[in-house]
């Protein structure tokens, strides 16, 4: 699918207005773009911000080095410029 621009759904905007915007959905986009994995690995670089303790159940997975289609950020694991940022909350979970 090539890269395109698509509607959030509610849950999503809850979940975001949740982590980052003190429960507040006027303060969180309701649009995001959409990339395809093989737009996303065909960067030359990747950089994937990990910052909510809710990500600890897939980042352990890209952590145990597992790729799966189950969790396609571990796709990152084949790429040969990536990186994770870890926050002091997603870094105390692992």
């Amino acid at each position: 699918f090539p890269s395109r621009v698509i509607a959030l759904a509610p849950l999503t905007i809850a979940t975001n207005a949740r982590l980052t915007a003190g429960n507040d959905p006027s303060m969180v986009p309701t649009k995001a773009i959409t990339m395809g994995m093989k737009s996303i690995l065909d960067a030359e670089q990747i950089l994937l911000l990990a910052c909510f303790k809710e990500q600890q159940q897939p980042l352990s997975v890209i952590k145990a080095g597992r790729i799966t289609p189950e969790l396609p950020a571990s796709f990152l694991l084949k790429h040969p410029n990536s990186q994770i940022v870890y926050t002091k909350d997603t870094i105390a979970t692992l």
